[in-house]
C-alpha cells in the first residue's frame, strides 16, 4: 500500500509526503502536471483512480496488486512520468543539516539537445532554460522559504540561482576569450586549442557549478554541494553526448581546492597536455565564480586579490593584470545589474545597488531572453561589436578606405570575388547621397541587443503607404492596414505561417522569392547598408534607394482603384478617381522631391532574429551554409568575424510573423528620405489632401483637422522620416537598374483580421 499527500501547502510550494516520509518540495506550478501524470498512470495500468484533490492537504491510500506496480507508481509520484532522477552517490543523497532530508533532482528529456554545440546558439539557450527550470529553480530542501516573488513569478535561492549560473557561464566564456588574446605563450596556446565541444562543456560546467546546493552554507559549512553539483553536471553532460573523458575531467575541476588526478587523456592529447588543459578548466571555473562575488562581498580589494593572482599566472607579462582584473570585476557588476542582482563590492561604492527584484525574478524565469540580451555584453579587454556597416566599409575587399577622412571608393568584383575595377557611377557625390553615417549611428545605439537589416523601395510606394495610413485615420474604420504583395491581397492557397515551411520552399533550386506565392511572404534585405553594392546593383539596397527603383513594375492606377473599391470610396465617381490618380502621379514624378527612393532600416532584437529571418543567396534561395540568421548576423558585427558567403549573402524577412503584434512591438524601424524639410512637408501635405479627397471628394472647403483621429499604430513603425539636407534635384541619376520581369505588386490595403501594420515593399 502507498500513502501520499501534498502537505503544508503555501502559495509557492508544498511537501510531497509518501508513506509518512518527506520526499521533496513541489512547486505549486508543477502540481497540475503531477495530477495529469498520475491520472495517465491509472489509465495505462487499468487501476481505479481516486478523485484527486491534491490541494486539499488530504492523504490518499492506494492498494496495488504487486511490488512492481508500487515501484512504478512511486516513480511517477516522486520523479514524474516523463522525467529522470539524477543518480547521486550514497553520501550525497541527503542534506548535511541535522534533519538529513532526502535530496532529489529530476529533469525532462534532453534528446533534442544532444550534441547541441554543433547547432546554433538558440538551441544552447533553450537547453539552459530547460535545465534552469528542472534543476535550479526549485526550493532548497534545507531552506525552502529562500525565494523572491514578483506577481505570479518566483525565483528560488537567488544568491545561487539561475542568474548566478548565467553570470558564471558568461564570465567563464569571457575569461577564456581573454586568455586566448592576452595569455602567456603556454596558456594562450591552450585556450586557442579548445574545441567547440570543450568550450561548450566548460560553459555547461559553469552553469551547473552550484546546482547541487541544498542551502546557503559556505564551503566549510557544507562539503557536499560541490561534489553533488559535479554529479549533476556529469549525468547531464553524458546524456548530452559529450566525450566521457572530457566529462570526467571537467567534473573533477569542480573542487578547485584540490589537485586533479588524470586517469585518461583527451582525444589527440598527451597525458601532460590533458593535465594542463584540466588546470586551465579549473582556473576558469574559479575565476568566474569568484568574480561574481561582487554581488555579496563588500571589500573590493579582497575580491580582486585572488583574481589578480590567478591572472598573473595566465596572462602575458606585458599585460597590465591589475587593469584586466578591474575590467572583469566591472563586467561582473554589469552582469549583476542586468540580471537584477545586488552589488555589494563594486570598485566604486557609487555602483553598489540593492538589486532589482522584478528584474531578478523575471531573469530567473526567462533565462533564454537574458542570454540573448547578454550576447553583446563583454568586458572592456575583450573585443566588442562594431557596427556591421562600418566593418563592411572598412574591409579592404569592398572599398579603398581613407582612415583620415572616412571616405571610400567602391571596388568592383566579378562572380569569383576578384577585384576587376571600381564600381561605375558611385563617385564621392553619389556616395554622399546615402545616409551612411546616420545608419551606422543607429546600429551603434542598438549594437549589443539588435541586428540591423536594410531594404529600400520607391518614393511612389512610400506615398501609397502614407495615403493608405491617412485613409484609415479618416474613415475610422475597424479594419487596419495590412500587407499586400499582389492584387488578390493574399496568394492563392493557404498563406504560410511557418518560417521553417517558407525556408523549405525556398530551399528548392528553382525557387524564386518574387513568384506570386513567395512574394507575399518575403521581404528582401541586406545585412549591412552597402552589402552587394560591389557585386551586383540588382542585389544592392543602396542602388535601389539611389535610383528610386524596384525590380517589380507597379501599376499604381490599378492599385489605387483596387484600394478604393475595397474601402468603398469614390464608388461610381470615375472622374474624381481620374483626378486623384493624376495628382498622385504628378506628385511621385515631380523631380523637385528628389530622385532617390526610401530606405528602411530594421533593427531586430537578438531573440527574434531566427523567428523572422533567414540568410539567403540570390533570388531568396536559402543559404544552407548559414543555417542560423542570428549566428551569421552576430558574426558580421564582430571584428574579424568570418561567415560563409560573407560578401554576397542576403537576408529575407518572413512577413506573416512581422505582421503579428508580438513581433512588431519589439522592432525598431527607421525610414530615410533625402528631402529638405519644406519639400518633405509639401510632399506629406499633398498625400494627406489626396486621402481627404478619396473620403470626401474634392479637397477644397474641407476641414481636414476635423477628420483626423489619433493614430492607433506603434510609433516605432510610423515615426517621421529622418530628414536630409540636400536638394537632390541638382544631382543626376547615377545609373539605371534593369528591372526583372515580375507580377504587378500591391503595397498596402485594408482587410479584417490584421492586428498591426507594416510598411514594406519588395526590391
Amino acid at each position: 500500500m502507498i500513502k501520499f499527500s501534498l502537505s503544508d501547502p503555501t502559495s509557492v510550494f508544498c511537501k510531497l509526503i509518501i508513506n509518512d516520509n518527506f520526499v521533496k518540495y513541489i512547486k505549486k506550478t508543477d502540481v497540475p502536471t503531477l495530477i495529469s501524470d498520475l491520472q495517465l498512470w491509472f489509465s495505462d495500468n487499468k487501476v481505479d483512480s481516486p478523485e484527486l484533490d491534491l490541494a486539499s492537504n488530504q492523504t490518499y491510500e492506494l492498494k496495488l496488486d504487486s511490488v512492481s506496480l508500487e515501484d512504478s507508481f512511486y516513480h511517477v509520484l516522486s520523479v514524474g512520468r516523463s522525467k529522470k532522477a539524477v543518480i547521486l552517490p550514497t553520501d550525497l543523497q541527503h542534506s548535511p543539516t541535522g534533519k538529513k532530508l532526502p535530496v532529489l533532482f529530476t529533469y525532462g528529456s534532453l534528446e533534442r539537445f544532444h550534441r547541441y554545440w554543433e547547432s546554433p546558439r538558440e538551441l544552447k539557450f533553450s537547453l539552459y532554460e530547460h535545465l534552469s527550470k528542472d534543476l535550479i529553480e526549485n526550493p532548497y530542501v534545507d531552506e525552502p522559504n529562500d525565494f523572491s516573488q514578483f506577481h505570479a513569478n518566483v525565483a528560488f535561492h537567488t544568491n545561487h540561482g539561475t542568474t548566478h549560473a548565467i553570470r558564471q557561464m558568461e564570465l567563464a566564456t569571457n575569461y577564456l576569450t581573454c586568455i586566448r588574446l592576452n595569455g602567456n605563450k603556454k596558456n594562450s596556446f591552450l585556450a586557442q586549442s579548445f574545441s567547440a565541444e570543450e568550450s561548450a562543456c566548460l560553459q555547461l560546467a559553469a552553469f551547473l557549478f552550484r546546482s547541487g546546493r541544498t542551502n546557503e552554507s559556505g564551503w566549510q559549512g557544507d562539503l557536499t554541494y560541490g561534489p553533488r553539483s559535479a554529479a549533476l553536471f556529469k549525468q547531464i553532460a553524458l546524456e548530452l553526448e559529450f566525450n566521457p573523458v572530457l566529462v570526467d575531467l571537467m567534473a573533477n575541476c569542480f573542487d578547485y581546492h584540490k589537485e586533479i588526478t588524470i586517469k585518461n587523456k583527451l582525444n589527440n592529447h598527451s597525458i601532460e597536455d590533458t593535465r594542463e588543459k584540466a588546470h586551465l578548466f579549473t582556473k576558469l571555473l574559479k575565476l568566474s565564480h569568484e568574480s561574481d562575488l561582487v554581488r555579496c562581498f563588500e571589500n573590493y580589494e579582497e575580491i580582486k586579490k585572488p583574481i589578480e593572482e590567478e591572472l598573473s599566472k595566465l596572462l602575458d607579462p606585458e599585460v597590465k593584470v591589475s587593469a584586466i582584473s578591474d575590467q572583469f570585476l566591472s563586467y561582473a557588476v554589469t552582469l549583476c545589474k542586468l540580471t537584477g542582482a545586488t552589488v555589494s563590492g563594486a570598485q566604486s561604492k557609487a555602483f553598489n545597488t540593492t538589486g532589482n527584484r522584478k528584474l531578478a525574478v523575471e531573469s530567473a524565469n526567462y533565462p533564454k531572453l537574458v542570454l540573448f540580451r547578454l550576447i553583446g555584453v563583454k568586458p572592456e579587454c575583450n573585443p566588442g561589436f562594431i557596427p556591421p556597416t562600418q566593418l563592411w566599409i572598412q574591409h579592404e575587399h569592398h572599398t579603398q578606405f581613407n582612415k583620415t577622412s572616412g571616405s571610400f571608393v567602391l571596388k568592383a568584383h566579378n562572380k569569383q570575388g576578384q577585384d576587376i575595377d571600381y564600381v561605375e557611377g558611385w563617385d564621392r557625390k553619389s556616395i554622399d547621397m546615402i545616409p551612411t553615417a546616420r545608419c551606422i549611428n543607429l546600429e551603434q545605439q542598438h549594437l549589443d541587443t539588435h541586428v540591423s537589416v536594410y531594404h529600400s523601395t520607391t518614393k511612389a510606394s512610400y506615398a501609397l503607404d502614407l495615403f493608405c495610413r491617412k485613409l484609415t485615420q479618416l474613415t475610422e474604420g475597424p479594419n487596419p492596414i495590412v500587407w499586400i504583395r499582389g492584387i488578390k491581397s493574399k496568394p492563392s492557397g493557404k498563406p504560410c505561417d511557418s518560417i521553417d515551411r517558407i525556408k523549405y520552399i525556398m530551399s528548392q533550386d528553382k525557387a524564386l522569392d518574387n513568384s506570386e506565392y513567395n512574394l507575399w511572404h518575403l521581404l528582401s534585405c541586406n545585412p549591412s547598408l552597402w552589402q552587394n553594392a560591389d557585386y551586383a546593383s540588382d542585389e544592392s539596397t543602396v542602388d535601389y534607394f539611389y535610383n528610386n527603383s524596384s525590380v517589380t513594375q507597379l501599376d499604381f492606377k490599378h492599385l489605387i482603384n483596387t484600394i478604393l473599391d475595397k474601402m468603398g470610396l469614390l464608388i461610381g465617381q470615375e472622374a474624381l478617381r481620374e483626378e486623384l490618380f493624376a495628382k498622385f502621379n504628378k506628385l511621385v514624378t515631380d523631380e523637385r522631391f528628389g530622385k532617390q527612393g526610401v530606405l528602411y532600416q530594421y533593427l531586430i532584437p537578438h531573440h527574434l532574429v531566427d523567428e523572422i529571418a533567414y540568410i539567403s543567396k540570390q533570388n531568396g534561395i536559402v543559404d544552407n551554409d548559414n543555417p542560423s540568421a542570428l549566428e551569421t548576423l552576430v558574426q558580421l558585427k564582430a571584428s574579424g568575424g568570418e561567415v560563409p558567403n560573407q560578401h554576397t549573402l542576403q537576408v529575407r524577412l518572413f512577413v506573416p510573423k512581422l505582421l503579428t503584434t508580438e513581433i512588431a512591438q519589439h522592432l525598431v524601424v527607421t525610414n530615410y528620405l533625402n528631402m529638405e524639410d519644406q519639400l518633405r512637408d509639401e510632399f506629406e501635405k499633398t498625400v494627406n489632401e489626396l486621402s481627404v479627397m478619396a473620403v470626401k471628394g474634392p479637397t477644397q472647403d474641407l476641414d481636414e483637422e476635423a477628420l483626423e483621429v489619433e493614430s492607433q499604430y506603434s510609433p516605432k513603425f510610423f515615426g517621421s522620416f529622418i530628414k536630409g539636407d540636400r536638394d537632390l534635384s541638382k544631382h543626376v541619376v547615377k545609373r539605371d537598374v534593369v528591372p526583372a520581369e515580375d507580377e504587378v505588386e500591391c503595397f498596402l490595403f485594408s482587410e479584417p483580421g490584421s492586428a498591426s501594420f507594416l510598411a514594406f515593399t519588395t526590391n
